[in-house]
């Protein structure tokens, strides 16, 4: 079993807790637009606007709390799957936006890991990612960041 240097750090985690108030705050304030509306009828798109924004703030929760459930997954296998001549540090903050997710250190060498907790299909080319989904009968690809371009850019940061 790996050595666990550093626990996951609390970065997704602060970010999907950040989120859902905001988005509970906005909710909370569309409702109290509705109601004031019946006195101040231009309220109403405030009110709409309100729920679009809690929306939002809602959308971003949803993924900083898959990012947290998918870095623990890597971690317990991680954790598991290596032998005690393996450590583990998790969650190295570069910045206040950027981390790396995980790093192995053993006898085979040093590994900086990227976690990305995506559904669907992943279809790659070099450095170029996407998710492949079908509409109407077509292949389309949604385009998403690279991660072999952050692990690469991380692993520069932890050889120097």
């Amino acid at each position: 079993m790996a050595k666990i240097l550093k626990k996951r750090g609390s970065y997704l985690e602060e970010n999907a807790k950040k989120n859902i108030k905001l988005s509970l705050a906005f909710l909370l304030l569309g409702f109290i637009f509705i109601i004031a509306s019946f006195y101040i009828g231009v309220l109403c798109i405030a009110s709409i606007l309100s729920f679009l924004v809690s929306l939002f703030f809602f959308k971003k929760f949803s993924q900083f709390k898959k990012g947290f459930e998918g870095e623990n997954l890597i971690i317990k296998y991680l954790k598991n799957s290596l032998d005690d001549s393996y450590y583990l540090i998790n969650d190295i903050r570069l910045s206040p936006h950027q981390n790396i997710d995980h790093i192995v250190i053993g006898p085979t060498g040093v590994f900086v890991i990227e976690t990305k907790n995506y559904e669907g299909e992943i279809v790659c080319n070099k450095d170029a990612w996407a998710i492949r989904y079908y509409a109407g009968g077509e292949i389309k690809d949604y385009t998403i960041k690279s991660p072999t371009k952050q692990v690469k850019r991380n692993a520069l940061k932890v050889k120097k």
